[in-house]
């Protein structure tokens, strides 16, 4: 479909590194879209990252921060 190679989606959980996560192949890019919501999770989110670019350190990381209105 779309002329893309074999694509491998893995469901994760912030700062849990699982088989299927430790298993994936290398990397070519990390889209983190609209992940930084909530700052109590923050710290799991850049452990998963840390994790993905220092397995592979040619990955690159996608992301994008939106400074949200504090009610």
């Amino acid at each position: 479909m779309n002329n893309l190679p074999h694509l491998q989606v893995v469901g994760l959980t912030w700062g849990h590194i699982s088989w299927d996560l430790l298993a994936l192949p290398p990397q070519d890019i990390i889209l983190a879209s609209d992940v930084f919501f909530e700052p109590e999770d923050f710290e799991d989110i850049l452990a998963t990252i840390y994790f993905l670019m220092h397995k592979n350190p040619k990955v690159q990381l996608w992301s994008t921060y939106q400074v949200r209105r504090q009610c």
